[in-house]
């Protein structure tokens, strides 16, 4: 897992503090969020081609920490994905049969190690807009609300 600090954005930071514990929540994932995509794309971008693994890797809303994001292959290809990225140890059944080696070829981790610096940086830079952004959105829909309820 990934922890990201930021620095600089004090200002943002006592106006989110003012704002109710479940909006800041909303907004610190939404801004989780938008930095786990870079992530994404370069795992898909870094993937074996003509696997389905491409396809596969979905961002994961953590269950433990509200704000916390995954990038993370699905079910179907998992297991796969890790026996890429680690390789196999050599396998044989009880008759000694051979049932072969698959050598690493890991893409995730690297993928990884080149997007996090793009993922901080876009995050650090645009951070008042990601902020900004949901914001609107938010109003928008309270004022949606409202204006269905007649207030």
């Amino acid at each position: 897992m990934i922890k990201m600090d930021f620095t600089g954005a004090s200002d943002i930071e006592k106006i989110l503090d003012n704002l109710p514990l479940k909006m800041q929540a909303k907004i610190l994932k939404a801004i989780n969020v938008e930095g786990a995509k870079i992530v994404q794309k370069e795992i898909i971008r870094s993937a074996p081609s003509g696997s389905e693994i491409p396809e596969s890797i979905i961002l994961v809303g953590d269950k433990e920490n509200t704000t916390g994001v995954y990038v993370t292959p699905d079910g179907r290809t998992a297991y796969y994905v890790r026996w890429l990225e680690y390789g196999t140890v050599k396998r044989q059944t009880d008759k000694k049969f051979n049932r072969g080696v698959m050598n690493p070829q890991p893409f995730v981790k690297s993928a990884i190690d080149r997007s996090t610096p793009q993922a901080l940086e876009y995050i650090t830079k645009n951070y008042a807009e990601l902020v900004n952004k949901y914001l609107t959105k938010e109003v928008k829909t309270i004022n949606r609300k409202n204006k269905k309820n007649g207030l």
